[in-house]
């Protein structure tokens, strides 16, 4: 058998996006089965383009099965150190595409659900008003709070007691992110949970995290803040996205950096975002609305 094995390091949300990188290879090598190694292989399930998926810390027999004296391909280049991503400041998929030596054609991510998983969110998590599903933290278990990608707790708050009468907001979260007063706190294990739940809501207010990334792939349109992260190079046009105004830069020295302008986890010496003026409430407020922002 002739395989082509695609290696992904990092979080939830570049796994969703090697969804779309996974057309253009599926495309490239329609004569080879395609095997994904990954830390969330949920992420492919159902998806018709991956003939297997291995989780990274559970490869036995690996090397025997698809590596030793077999007819195999590896894509492993780590994207988020290519030329295409750092220097020539392309989005994600493109920068990816390309640094495998991969035609750009596909730029959507996709998810499969079947109609269990979405009759099970429903029997869990349907209530008399609609769903708005917000995610305003990200990143590992123990990151708290980065400025870098995360709401300004002070502004999540005020949103959320604006739209609270009007839907029921689930809050999704890491256990020991914060949680809000008049938003029912989430902590999902079952990623294709979270997802299945953007599936039955009626609106999402977003950070540049997973869920930004699954709600692409779900053809679900969500408005999405930005701090220090960028649309262009991590977002999707699908999202009414929302970044600071010039007037809300600060001067700060670069010193820690070395690939980036600010990593998802900067330190809060880095920042040069006054948080204050990053976002207006009713800007935010008029694109969950749907009212011309």
């Amino acid at each position: 058998m002739k395989t082509v094995i695609l290696i992904i390091n990092g979080g939830i949300g570049k796994h969703i996006a090697a969804t779309a990188v996974i057309k253009n290879i599926a495309k490239k090598f329609q004569d080879r089965k395609l095997i994904v190694l990954g830390y969330y292989p949920e992420v492919f399930l159902n998806n018709p383009n991956v003939y297997r998926v291995y989780k990274s810390n559970c490869l036995q027999y690996f090397y025997e099965d698809f590596i030793k004296d077999k007819d195999t391909i590896l894509l492993s280049q780590e994207v988020y150190q290519s030329t295409e991503y750092i220097v020539e400041n392309k989005h994600l998929i493109q920068a990816w595409s390309e640094c495998l030596n991969l035609n750009h054609e596909e730029q959507d991510p996709e998810i499969f659900l079947n109609h269990a998983e979405i009759l099970d969110a429903k029997s869990k998590y349907l209530k008399d008003k609609p769903i708005l599903v917000m995610q305003a933290n990200g990143g590992s278990e123990h990151q708290n709070y980065s400025w870098t990608r995360d709401l300004p707790p002070f502004l999540a708050q005020e949103i959320i007691n604006d739209l609270k009468d009007k839907y029921h907001i689930y809050l999704i979260k890491k256990p020991k992110q914060v949680s809000f007063k008049n938003a029912e706190s989430l902590s999902f294990n079952n990623i294709r949970e979270a997802m299945a739940l953007l599936c039955i809501s009626e609106k999402r207010l977003l950070i540049d995290s997973f869920l930004q990334h699954a709600a692409a792939a779900l053809n679900k349109p969500s408005v999405v803040c930005w701090l220090s992260t960028k649309p262009e190079k991590l977002g999707y046009n699908i999202h009414t996205n929302i970044v600071p105004p010039d007037s809300a830069n600060k001067f700060s020295h670069r010193l820690d950096n070395i690939f980036f302008e600010k990593d998802f986890v900067a330190m809060p010496h880095q920042c040069n975002i006054d948080l204050i003026k990053a976002f207006k409430k009713e800007n935010i407020l008029d694109a969950i609305y749907d009212k011309k922002v």
